[in-house]
């Protein structure tokens, strides 16, 4: 089964990370009162010369909300791999 919210942040985190700013933010909506932002944060590149960003991620699903953050890195194919990281 298809979930519309996901569906929406996976979305919506390609392009913002792609050409966002850090601090910019990007709104997401899923079904019924379903939504979601990404934030983004800094820009970095590691050791290894992948280029990386941070970011944090606020969804509210049927009235409750979570919080996560993430990082994505640049593959060797350009593409983002994106890593969440446990709620707070």
């Amino acid at each position: 089964m298809v979930d519309p919210l996901n569906t929406a942040y996976e979305s919506a985190l390609m392009p913002a990370l792609d050409s966002g700013a850090a601090g910019q933010a990007f709104a997401y909506t899923g079904a019924a009162t379903d939504h979601g932002s990404i934030k983004l944060g800094r820009s970095f590149t590691t050791g290894f010369g992948a280029e990386c960003r941070e970011f944090s991620r606020r969804e509210t699903r049927g009235g409750s909300t979570q919080d996560n953050a993430g990082i994505a890195c640049r593959g060797p194919d350009q593409s983002w791999n994106v890593m969440l990281l446990p709620g707070q």
